[in-house]
């Protein structure tokens, strides 16, 4: 009765809001992905309440096998690992996110930066580009070009890039609207002599 008794009302909006964008023909407002990531959390809670730990959730994804990741019984991953995981988790549960859309540029972001220091290194853009890309909604980048894509952003050279400096990166390659105009500051001047 614990869930019942807290989230009640909770159950109940979520049960409408999916059975109204099934009756609209909509996307339901929760994807699968969400679904998952909550269930991560879920057992990361339980484990750190009856263990009264931190518990990350790179632990829970070996612990349950999700991603490819388990843990073998001399403690070392037996497949998966890095960002890896992250690919396969989400490419068997949703489509892929809009590569025009800085809202899942964000959450792409996040969901790669899995160490948590706001910060993405060459080998995790290549990773975040080719979920971003993976339906043809934008080119697949080579690591040749993810390199040169990177050190083209990266202000301090260190190899790791910011958000900013992702969604730098990402209108540069020309995968957000309007990013043509923005990158060449002379289309705005020619934009009403060409109309």
């Amino acid at each position: 009765d614990f869930f019942m008794s807290r989230y009640k009302e909770a159950y109940k909006q979520e049960t409408l809001a999916f059975v109204q964008a099934l009756r609209r023909d909509e996307p339901a407002p929760c994807s699968g992905r969400d679904g998952l990531v909550a269930l991560i959390m879920a057992i990361g809670a339980g484990i750190s309440a009856e263990e009264g730990r931190w518990v990350r959730f790179e632990e829970v994804l070996q612990r349950e096998g999700i991603g490819g990741m388990r843990v073998s019984e001399e403690g070392g991953e037996t497949a998966g690992g890095g960002a890896g995981w992250i690919s396969t988790m989400l490419g068997s549960v949703t489509p892929s996110a809009n590569p025009r859309k800085e809202d899942d540029l964000r959450e792409i972001f996040l969901l790669f930066d899995t160490d948590d220091d706001d910060l993405l290194t060459e080998k995790e853009v290549g990773e975040a580009t080719k979920l971003l890309c993976k339906d043809g909604a934008c080119p697949i980048y080579t690591a040749e070009e993810v390199h040169s894509m990177v050190r083209g952003v990266d202000s301090d050279r260190d190899g790791r890039i910011t958000f900013d400096e992702f969604l730098a990166l990402w209108r540069r390659a020309g995968n957000i609207e309007g990013a043509a105009e923005e990158a060449n500051p002379f289309a705005k001047l020619l934009a009403p002599l060409l109309k």
